[in-house]
Parts: C-alpha cells; sequence; structure tokens
C-alpha cells in the first residue's frame, strides 16, 4: 500500500510568526513504514537558517491531513536529533 507524503520544516521560534520555510517533498508516494529524511538546516533559496527552534510536519491527502509533528533544534554546529538518533514515541504513527 502506498501512500502520497509531503515534509515541511517551519519556523517555530515566534509562535505568531510560524511559517514555512522548507519542504523537503511534497506528494511523494511512498509504501508505509519507517523512514528517515535528513535536513541540512537550509531554507528553500539555500540559505542557512539561524540557530533556533524549528518544526517538521509530515502530511497526506495533499497536505490536508497530520501524519507527524515535532519539533527540531538548529544550533550552530548542527541538528538535534540527529538524523541517526534514535527516538521512542509515546504513541505509534499510523
Amino acid at each position: 500500500m502506498t501512500i502520497d507524503v509531503t515534509v515541511r520544516i517551519y519556523n517555530a521560534q515566534n509562535t505568531s510568526n510560524i511559517r514555512c520555510v522548507r519542504t523537503l517533498f511534497e506528494d511523494k508516494q511512498l509504501n508505509w513504514g519507517y523512514y528517515w529524511w535528513y535536513w541540512d538546516g537550509k531554507d528553500e533559496q539555500g540559505n542557512m537558517l539561524p540557530p533556533g527552534m524549528y518544526a517538521f510536519g509530515i502530511y497526506t491527502n495533499k497536505g490536508k491531513e497530520v501524519i507527524d509533528v515535532s519539533y527540531l533544534y538548529l544550533y550552530p554546529d548542527g541538528i538535534w536529533p540527529l538524523p541517526n538518533e534514535l527516538r521512542i514515541s509515546a504513541a505509534p504513527v499510523y
């Protein structure tokens, strides 16, 4: 079974001005399962974004249905959580 998935990164430092800073991909057809994606800390134009709090959103149904949302922290020397760092979720993602 496949599903169309969209992944976006948002600037979440200022809750009155949350905006999408990067779309990693849009309506990409994927099989159900676990995936790892890497964000390089850059915006749509390829500029490195300032350190701070960001959020990623994973969507389906042309970006209308939320599959998962979580925070990322961009530091001057990298991103946390690291791409290969395992995290245990409190609830399964379907």
